[in-house]
């Protein structure tokens, strides 16, 4: 099993290699943006909301890279796998990057620009989203699109990790991810106003990075659990009842439109087809619907159908 990190310690060393590769329930190392400050290096906040009842899946991204802000916001019908988006940014100088260093601290992120407003604030282990996004044409073909929706990730462990290049310990990524939150508000589709169902679930993504390539990744939220996974292995892990469960490397197979993760121990088995995808220069999301099981570590074995979630690769 991997090296679980249980100490606060810095993240870097003195010649900005990475001091401490491993994984922990909170996020112990602590990031300075003026230390990590080189070129290459990218950070952002992402949240993913799904609501399974209402047929709808909702992207926010926060993102810097270099001196420009890049945000997202992505609205995907489940039942068609059509969806809507609105990409926005704007050169900022280094020091005004709005993103917080610490996952853990209350902070305000804002953006406006003429396409959208994002607002994101966080107090305590609860998260506040306000969007708009007036001009956006939805895939129903109704235009325009604002959202109040409070997060609530009620005080459990969430799973961090910091890894490195093997071979350039200069290239490394820190990465959170507070998953299954409670997700409670309103969206307006055009004028239509629609509550947010008890079944929505919520995850909230932070990521700072200097890798130079996309890593595969993948985010699976059901009732009650959640499970990450990826080539960062250190990130694997099932957060059941706001309690880490650490799996072990992960195998990720595509097969058309379909993929099959397996786990080297055999705790998990899933299949998840794509339900829609963007591509980004040299990266790609797929939003997935999954079916299959997982094994707790007291034997328990859960099966699932229809969870939701979101994945990353490199390529197009």
């Amino acid at each position: 099993m991997e090296y679980e990190k249980t100490v606060q310690a810095p993240l870097l060393n003195a010649d900005r290699t990475l001091s401490d590769e491993g994984w922990a329930r909170s996020c112990l190392w602590t990031y300075s943006r003026k230390e990590a400050r080189t070129q290459g290096l990218r950070e952002s906040d992402s949240y993913f909301i799904a609501d399974k009842e209402r047929g709808f899946i909702m992207l926010f991204d926060f993102a810097v890279n270099g001196l420009k802000a890049n945000n997202k916001i992505i609205f995907v019908d489940t039942s068609t796998g059509r969806y809507a988006y609105v990409l926005s940014g704007k050169v900022i100088l280094r020091k005004q990057s709005p993103l917080p260093e610490n996952v853990d601290t209350d902070s305000e992120i804002t953006f406006a620009e003429y396409s959208s407003t994002m607002a994101a604030v966080k107090r305590g282990t609860k998260r506040q989203l306000l969007i708009t996004a007036p001009y956006i044409e939805l895939p129903d073909g109704k235009v325009g699109l604002k959202a109040h929706i409070e997060l609530d990730r009620k005080g459990h462990e969430s799973i961090s990790a910091a890894f490195a290049e093997k071979d350039d310990r200069t290239k490394w990524a820190l990465r959170t991810i507070e998953s299954p939150l409670s997700a409670e508000g309103i969206i307006f589709a055009g004028h239509n106003p629609i509550m947010l169902s008890p079944s929505a679930t919520a995850a909230f993504s932070y990521y700072r990075s200097r890798l130079s390539r996309t890593t595969t990744s993948a985010m699976i939220i059901g009732n009650r659990w959640s499970i990450t996974a990826g080539e960062d292995r250190y990130m694997n892990a099932i957060t059941y009842d706001g309690r880490i469960e650490k799996l072990g490397s992960m195998l990720f197979t595509r097969m058309g439109d379909r993929w099959i993760a397996s786990e080297e121990n055999s705790r998990i088995r899933i299949e998840a087809v794509t339900i829609t995808g963007l591509s980004d220069q040299d990266k790609t999301m797929e939003f997935i619907r999954c079916s299959g099981s997982f094994e707790r570590e007291n034997g328990e074995v859960v099966e699932f159908n229809d969870a939701e979630g979101i994945i990353y690769y490199a390529g197009v």
